[in-house]
């Protein structure tokens, strides 16, 4: 069986290595000139050396904010280290280790961007351009997971007189770090938390900082004393910008922490898939292609544990292939129209789950297909980091986990550390 792979990020490594530990033809084909997607860092924005989108979102000094020992594959464990709260270079780290340790490196194809997948002839043909090379090739598959990750497309709030902002306006996509920021008035848009972690990083350099939002969760934040919240943009001028309750503040830079797409320009049509605000149609479980499943969407479950979801999602899909596990199309599009109706429907929103929706979903998937489950000590830890996230910020960082079994741990504080 030969297996596409688009996109050498933490989804695309998790599927190559499964694919790769279960015999099949496997390749991975990464747009950048390394792999770690979202992880890896560069001071460039805008367009690469080939006239793409730099892909990466990543900033300087960026510390997760959910704990390392979730962040990892189950069977992958990070190496010992005293902190719960890694940087984004350890994580990256442990991506490379990852590939080092399953010799993925041989199936990757760096620096080669994906142009189109449709299907035809029952199969998946994908057109690829090796970019140094400048050379086109299409290749077949009969199975094609994309892994392409979901914080490559900014999106923008539509905003009264946004356009006619004379100073400096970016999306959080585009930030990088503080420095440029310096003695300014900046005004932050977004309330998650990348809007918060930012806001807290300018406030280092900038005069002073606004952080526009409209959140519930914000109401036990430290902010610096050069932080100041506001209500939502009524309207932005030249140099300034009304709030919703008619207070006026002149700024000099705005970041937009708004959010991203769903961005997937290389499926041909004759793949099924139609995305309309975020809403992905139609993935069964939330990544199989009900119409073609042969085909499967990693990521889009955006507020879940990534890697332990990438990793039983790929387990999932690849034993589909080899087993009688999936029901019928006309039984998936009926089981996804089922979630809508039950679900408070929102297209924005359909992905985003609670850590009780989460649990639930991970022993069913495991259930349907007879594979192993998501350890449930990783499910505890993620339901009680994700409560003190925004209830202890920013000392929820000095949190840190020890696994103790399969379903407890043990928490303790490094009050010492620089969160």
């Amino acid at each position: 069986m030969r297996v596409g792979i688009v996109g050498a990020g933490p989804a695309g490594l998790s599927a190559a290595k499964h694919a790769t530990i279960q015999g099949l033809s496997c390749t991975v084909f990464e747009q950048s000139s390394s792999l770690g997607g979202t992880w890896v860092y560069t001071d460039k924005v805008g367009h690469d050396e080939y006239g793409l989108p730099i892909h990466t979102s990543m900033y300087r000094d960026l510390r997760v904010n959910i704990p390392k020992e979730i962040v990892h594959y189950p069977d992958f464990p990070h190496k010992a280290n005293t902190r719960s709260y890694i940087t984004s270079e350890e994580v990256l780290k442990y991506l490379n280790d990852f590939a080092d340790f399953y010799n993925l490196r041989k199936y990757i194809q760096l620096k080669h961007y994906v142009m189109k997948i449709r299907r035809k002839n029952n199969c998946w043909s994908m057109r690829v351009i090796d970019l140094p090379n400048k050379q086109e090739i299409e290749l077949e598959f009969d199975a094609i997971f994309v892994c392409n990750g979901l914080n490559n497309k900014p999106e923008y709030p539509t905003l009264k007189g946004m356009t006619r902002f004379k100073g400096k306006s970016l999306h959080s996509h585009d930030y990088r770090n503080p420095a440029s920021f310096q003695g300014e008035t900046v005004l932050v848009i977004g309330g998650g938390p990348s809007a918060v972690d930012i806001a807290f990083q300018v406030a280092n350099t900038a005069l002073k900082v606004i952080l526009s939002h409209h959140s519930s969760h914000f109401k036990n934040i430290k902010f610096q004393s050069n932080v100041f919240e506001m209500p939502d943009v009524m309207e932005i001028k030249d140099d300034s910008v009304i709030f919703e309750d008619n207070r006026v503040e002149y700024i000099d830079s705005i970041i937009y922490c708004t959010g991203y797409v769903s961005n997937y320009p290389f499926l041909h049509e004759s793949c099924g898939i139609t995305v309309e605000d975020k809403y992905v149609f139609p993935l069964y479980k939330h990544f199989i292609n009900a119409y073609h499943p042969t085909m499967c969407i990693l990521g889009n479950l955006c507020k879940s544990m990534q890697f332990p979801t990438f990793d039983l999602q790929v387990r999932f899909f690849l034993k589909s292939l080899t087993h009688d596990i999936l029901p019928s199309t006309e039984e998936m599009l009926n089981n996804i129209n089922d979630y809508v109706r039950k679900k408070d429907f929102s297209k924005k929103t359909f992905f985003i789950t609670t850590s009780e929706e989460d649990a639930a979903y991970y022993t069913d998937l495991a259930r349907s297909a007879n594979i192993e489950p998501v350890p449930k000590v990783m499910i505890n830890i993620f339901c009680r980091a994700a409560e003190t996230l925004f209830g202890n910020y920013p000392d929820f960082r000095k949190d840190n986990y020890k696994i103790i079994d399969s379903e407890s741990f043990e928490l303790t504080s490094l009050e010492a550390i620089d969160c």
